[in-house]
C-alpha cells in the first residue's frame, strides 16, 4: 500500500507481534483465508516469518522450528493439524527465504522475491 499521508513507524507497524501471528488474527489469519480461496499467501508467509524472527530469533537462526512458537501463540484456538501444518510450512519456508535474503545482503526485496519463486 503506498499512501503518502500514512506515516507509520516501523515501530508501530511491528508492535504487538504475538496478537499478528494469532491464529485468526492479521498475518496468519489473512493466510488462511487466503487458502481457503486457494491462493498460496507466500507474500504474507515472508511477513510471517519476519514477525516470528523478531519474535523468536532462534527461528530465523534455524534454532528452533517455527511451528514451536506458533503452536504456543495457537493454543487459544487449536487448529486441526492439517491446516496448522500447511501453515507452518509455508512460514518454515518464508523462512527460508529470509535467511537467504539476509545473506545476500538484503537486495531489493521485490526483485530477489520474484526471482526466487519465477
Amino acid at each position: 500500500m503506498t499512501n503518502p499521508f500514512l506515516v507509520d513507524l516501523i515501530e508501530r507497524v511491528t508492535r504487538d507481534t504475538e496478537r499478528k501471528l494469532g491464529w485468526n488474527d492479521r498475518l496468519v489469519g489473512t493466510m488462511r483465508v487466503a487458502l481457503e480461496q486457494g491462493v498460496v499467501p507466500r507474500r504474507y508467509a515472508l511477513g510471517a516469518a519476519a514477525a516470528l524472527a523478531r519474535l523468536d530469533p532462534a527461528t530465523l537462526e534455524g534454532r528452533r522450528p517455527a511451528g514451536e512458537p506458533l503452536e504456543a501463540l495457537w493454543r487459544e484456538v487449536p487448529p486441526s493439524q492439517a491446516e496448522r501444518d500447511r501453515l507452518v510450512a509455508l512460514i518454515e519456508a518464508a523462512l527460508v527465504d529470509l535467511r537467504a535474503w539476509r545473506a545476500d545482503g538484503f537486495p531489493n526485496l521485490e526483485t530477489f522475491y520474484e526471482y526466487k519463486h519465477a
